[in-house]
């Protein structure tokens, strides 16, 4: 019942917000073996959302529809691990960029910003950030991950 709850309220939410400019957010709701994301973006207006768990993986999948010339994602990646690191990869059209910053224990979190122009001929846009602790020679692998995808207003 509380699942179906929680559902609906996100999905009410992404309905509200979805004409807004900037989405703000985090994910999961409770820290997954340590981890959260913060996350706030810009330039795509949500249409949908699914949430996946597998034993070593969280992952948000998003949806939405272009909504400006530029799509951006900002926010703090927060790991209890000794070391972990934030992987982001932003594309529109045939642009990429890729970065990476390094959460330590102290403090625990750290913040993350990209973004990429869309060219007037993109047939859409991609962004995924992970977080990915090392395993510090233990055999866990875990992860968390958020997926979001556009495709122009039509």
């Amino acid at each position: 019942m509380t699942r179906l709850f929680c559902a609906f309220l996100a999905s009410f939410f992404l309905t509200a917000l979805s004409t807004a400019q900037a989405l703000a957010d985090v994910f999961p709701d409770q820290p997954y073996f340590g981890m959260q994301l913060d996350y706030q973006i810009e330039g795509i207006a949500l249409t949908g959302f699914e949430d996946r768990e597998t034993p070593r993986t969280v992952t948000r999948i998003l949806e939405g529809v272009l909504t400006a010339g530029k799509v951006s994602i900002k926010g703090m990646g927060y790991s209890v691990e000794d070391k972990a690191e934030i992987m982001v990869t932003i594309s529109a059209g045939t642009g990429m960029k890729k970065d990476s910053w390094t959460i330590k224990p102290k403090p625990g979190h750290k913040e993350y910003a990209i973004e990429i122009e869309v060219p007037p001929n993109a047939r859409g846009s991609h962004i995924s950030v992970l977080i990915n602790p090392e395993a510090q020679g233990k055999n866990l692998v875990k992860a968390l991950r958020l997926d979001i995808t556009a495709v122009p207003k039509r």
